[in-house]
């Protein structure tokens, strides 16, 4: 990270780094339709298109969620003094939320890929997590032996995070030091408009990832961060 770079720049240097999110959310979705529902089912072009589509906004849902201190953050650097505490702070979270989003797909890989052939294909939801911690359950997550085995999408999902990285020590210069009411405008609502996941009077909800007749596909529609604090939906 380059202290001197200015905060227009530095904002956009940490949107295009969260946006590297989008490939192992992506690739995530594409392995598991294919090894999990293409096996037993027929390829349907408009199904696969529909479920990138859905689940690419509920991913920059997410990822406009996880902008928001960096946006705020980012307002704290136009003050000389606290520009470079804003920096670290910024870097500091930057990693945190790369190593929490990938623990949350390291555990969410081996749950969702025992329980489809059971039908019950869902990303963890509160409850799931809750009972990871041994927090309030009968039967934890470990009881059930989820990580038992190592599944291949877990090593190639750590390999796209590892990739992401490299995008933590990006230093392009889009933008002047100077303040643009314009420029602002743009980037708060693009902001806005990736966190709401749509336009319109109600933001993105859990039923709009709902639209297929197999859970499966529902399930791959949306994503699991997206999730984490929501209570299983029968």
């Amino acid at each position: 990270m380059k202290v001197k770079t200015n905060p227009a720049n530095f904002l956009m240097n940490s949107i295009l780094y969260f946006l590297l999110f989008l490939a192992p959310f992506s690739v995530s979705r594409i392995y598991i339709y294919f090894n999990y529902y293409f096996s037993s089912h027929d390829f349907q072009w408009a199904d696969f298109f529909w479920m990138l589509v859905l689940g690419f906004r509920f991913d920059l849902c997410v990822i406009g969620f996880l902008l928001i201190p960096i946006y705020l953050l980012y307002w704290v650097a136009y003050i000389p003094k606290l520009r470079t505490f804003a920096y670290l702070i910024a870097q500091a979270y930057k990693l945190l939320a790369l190593l929490v989003t990938f623990l949350i797909f390291h555990f969410n890989i081996p749950f969702i890929s025992k329980n489809t052939p059971f039908d019950l294909p869902y990303w963890m939801h509160w409850p799931d997590y809750k009972s990871m911690l041994f927090l309030d359950c009968t039967t934890c997550f470990w009881d059930y032996d989820y990580m038992s085995t190592v599944y291949p999408l877990q090593i190639v999902s750590g390999v796209m995070f590892l990739i992401v990285v490299f995008g933590f020590f990006s230093g392009w210069n889009f933008f002047s030091e100077k303040m643009s009411f314009k420029r602002e405008i743009l980037i708060f609502s693009a902001l806005v408009l990736m966190a709401r996941g749509k336009v319109g009077q109600h933001h993105l909800r859990y039923e709009d990832s709902i639209w297929h007749k197999d859970a499966l596909i529902n399930t791959l529609s949306n994503n699991p961060l997206w999730l984490m604090d929501k209570i299983r939906r029968p």
